[in-house]
Formats: C-alpha cells, sequence, structure tokens
C-alpha cells in the first residue's frame, strides 16, 4: 500500500512538472503570452492536460501521443487561430518542445535499459524529473536562438525538421514500448539519437548554402 501511494505521488508529480515544462517552453520560445486572458487561458489548459494526462494514467497504457496532440493543436487554435499570431511560430513552438519531450522519453529508456543491463535499480519518476528540468534549462538558454529560426527567412525549413524529427522518433518510440529487450532497447537509442542529430544538422545546413548560393547568383546578375 505504501509503494502504492508513493508510486502515485511519483507519477503525479513527474505529470505535473512535464506538463509545466511544456507550457514554460512554449511560452518562452514564443512569447505569445500578452494579455490577461492569454494567461487566464494558459492556466487553465495547463490544468486540463494535467487532469487529462492524470485519467489516461488510470485508465490507458499509451497515452503519449493523445496528449501530445491535445496540447498541440489546443495551443495552436487559440494562440495561431483565435489570438492570430504568427502561425509558424506557434506551431513550431508547440513542436518543438514535443520534439524535447520525445528526446527526453528516449533518453530515459535509455537510462533505464542501461540500468537494467547492468542489474542495478532504477527509480523511473525520478529520472524523468531529473530530465525535466534539464530540458527547462536547455529552452530557457537558447530560447531567442529557437525564435529566431522559427521566423527568419527559412522557418518553413527548420519546422519541417522538427516535424520530421518528432514523427520518426514516435514511431521508434511505439515499437520500443512493446520490446522489453534492455540491450537492443539501449543499442536502437544511442543510433537513433546520433543519426537522427546528424542528419537534421546537415539537412538544415546543406539547404542553407544551397539558398545563399542561389541568393548570391541572383545578386550577381
Amino acid at each position: 500500500m505504501t509503494n502504492l501511494i508513493l508510486g502515485l505521488i511519483e507519477q503525479t508529480t513527474f505529470i505535473i512538472i512535464s506538463v509545466l515544462f511544456d507550457i514554460l517552453s512554449f511560452n518562452k520560445i514564443s512569447q505569445s503570452v500578452k494579455k490577461k486572458y492569454d494567461k487566464l487561458f494558459l492556466f487553465i489548459f495547463t490544468l486540463s492536460v494535467v487532469l487529462l494526462n492524470i485519467f489516461c494514467v488510470i485508465f490507458f497504457n499509451r497515452y503519449d501521443l493523445i496528449m501530445t496532440l491535445y496540447e498541440i493543436l489546443g495551443l495552436y487554435i487559440y494562440f495561431g487561430l483565435i489570438r492570430k499570431n504568427n502561425k509558424k511560430l506557434i506551431l513550431g513552438s508547440a513542436m518543438f518542445f514535443s520534439l524535447v519531450d520525445f528526446i527526453l522519453d528516449v533518453g530515459d529508456k535509455l537510462i533505464n535499459s542501461l540500468f537494467l543491463i547492468f542489474k542495478l535499480n532504477s527509480r523511473i519518476y525520478l529520472w524523468d524529473i531529473c530530465l525535466s528540468i534539464i530540458g527547462i534549462v536547455f529552452v530557457y538558454r537558447f530560447n531567442s536562438q529557437i525564435r529566431m529560426y522559427l521566423t527568419d527567412v527559412n522557418s518553413t525549413i527548420f519546422l519541417g525538421i522538427i516535424i520530421y524529427l518528432y514523427f520518426s522518433i514516435e514511431l521508434v518510440n511505439n515499437y520500443l514500448f512493446f520490446n522489453q529487450r534492455p540491450v537492443e532497447v539501449a543499442n536502437i537509442l544511442l543510433s537513433l539519437l546520433m543519426l537522427q542529430t546528424i542528419f537534421a544538422i546537415v539537412l538544415y545546413m546543406g539547404i542553407i548554402h544551397i539558398q545563399r548560393e542561389i541568393k548570391t547568383k541572383q545578386q550577381q546578375l
């Protein structure tokens, strides 16, 4: 009974921290909360996300994708369509924190797989909370650069890469949910993180380089 209560407290704490990370990251990047009713909406929306998360934990095994889509659509509809902010900035900010969520989830699976490989005890939600804090620090450190990439002339390219990484990592996450072999999980996760990161960086730099060359040639004509 004590372990059950402790587990429930840990899980609820993780849900609250995870949702706060999402909302704070979105607001820090998009800087779209400008009026009192924006703050009121964000408070009500955050509360609804927390409660829906708790509901899904009780009744469903897999609910990450449902909650992610709920957050993205809710924020985009209000701040992008109703409040008429920069739609690519709003969508990109929401997709970015969702991508970071998935990367942190991959990191969590990797850590716990390593613990299983070496037959050590791992407090799953403790690692979740630690990784969420690292994610918050990262977003707050680089929020201005992320916002710049989402609003400059190459914002569509950057947004496309975020969406690509999001869905590719989601596919791997779904596979790993049914795979309980820790060594295989660790190998797949390490390979995924390296390959996807390298691919995204090379793709973005390559497209930017091509665009600059085209612009230079146009100026020379």
